[in-house]
C-alpha cells in the first residue's frame, strides 16, 4: 500500500476518481449533443438557403436532449451510488 494508506481510503480514492471521470465524460457529452445540433442546423441552412432557422432549431434540439440525457445520468449516478455500487 502507498504512504501508509489503509485499503478503505484507497477505495475512496478510486471511487472518486471514478466519479469525476464519469462526470467529466459527462460534460463532453453534453457539449457534444449540443454543438452536433450547431453543426447540422448550420450546414443544413447553408444547403437550404434558410438561416437561421435551422441552427437555431436544432441547437434548441441539442440542448433539450442533452439536458435529458445529462438528467437520466444523474438519476442513474444516485441509484447505483445509493445502492451501494
Amino acid at each position: 500500500m502507498s504512504g501508509g494508506a489503509t485499503v478503505t481510503e484507497q477505495r475512496q480514492r478510486e471511487n472518486a476518481l471514478v466519479r469525476a471521470g464519469r462526470f467529466t465524460a459527462l460534460g463532453f457529452e453534453f457539449a457534444g449533443i449540443v454543438v452536433a445540433g450547431v453543426v447540422s442546423g448550420y450546414y443544413l441552412d447553408g444547403w437550404l438557403h434558410t438561416a437561421p432557422l435551422f441552427t437555431l432549431l436544432l441547437t434548441l434540439a441539442g440542448m433539450g436532449g442533452a439536458l435529458y440525457r445529462l438528467l437520466w445520468m444523474l438519476k442513474r449516478f444516485s441509484s447505483q451510488s445509493s445502492n451501494g455500487g
